[in-house]
């Protein structure tokens, strides 16, 4: 018999930062590791409280952490849940910006089809790439293909999902009432615990609170 009701702490983490994200470039698809500045602030993040609640809610066994596949996302898990078993979810990598990967807004200024997708409010889809709606509903999609949604799988004591700002907006914006997806904007390591309700087919995110300077 699937599970129709349950509640789920959880935890929703971006990566530590790059030398894209420090030098302000489109990075989606692009797979950049960790800078050495992102490594340090992943290390000090593990001693968060938020990370210790995660991680002591698998004391009977190692922690399941549901990771986009992008080497940034891993080596975060890797950092903050060295004992967890990583399970690549390829849903769950970052918006694709197309021709504007590993660009900066200044270097595109003059770029008619950049300008396009700025007016558009950045909904449009990227030439080459993603729009916003199809990225959010290729993630959420994922999220709730999560096996114990539809499959007799009794859920995990601790949802733990490291992926990306893009990420954590799309599940925002979809599964919180009255939040919309620029409202949900993480820094670098930064985190939202939540508990992910579940019934009757709806899910929803309640009891936030935000990680992260």
């Amino acid at each position: 018999m699937n599970h129709t009701v349950f509640q789920i702490p959880m935890l929703l983490i971006r990566h530590g930062e790059t030398m894209a994200n420090r030098e302000r470039r489109y990075c989606g698809t692009w797979d950049v590791p960790l800078s050495p500045q992102g490594r340090e602030q992943i290390l000090h993040c593990a001693s968060c409280d938020c990370v210790r609640r995660a991680a002591k809610a698998f004391a009977s066994g190692l922690p399941t952490v549901y990771v986009s596949p992008l080497i940034r996302a891993k080596e975060t898990a890797q950092l903050l849940f060295p004992h967890g078993v990583l399970v690549e979810t390829a849903g769950f990598a970052e918006m694709n910006f197309g021709v504007f990967e590993r660009r900066s807004a200044e270097e595109m200024r003059y770029d008619h089809r950049y300008l396009e997708w700025v007016d558009s409010g950045c909904m449009s889809q990227c030439p080459g790439g993603e729009s916003r709606d199809m990225f959010q509903e290729r993630v959420c999609r994922t999220f709730l293909d999560l096996p114990f949604f539809s499959l007799d799988v009794s859920p995990p004591s601790y949802l733990i999902i490291v992926g990306h700002g893009g990420t954590v907006m799309a599940l925002c914006s979809r599964f919180i009432r009255d939040i919309s997806y620029f409202d949900v904007r993480l820094p670098n390591g930064g985190m939202i615990e939540a508990v992910c309700r579940y019934h009757a087919g709806e899910v929803s995110f309640t009891d936030l609170q935000m990680f992260g300077e």
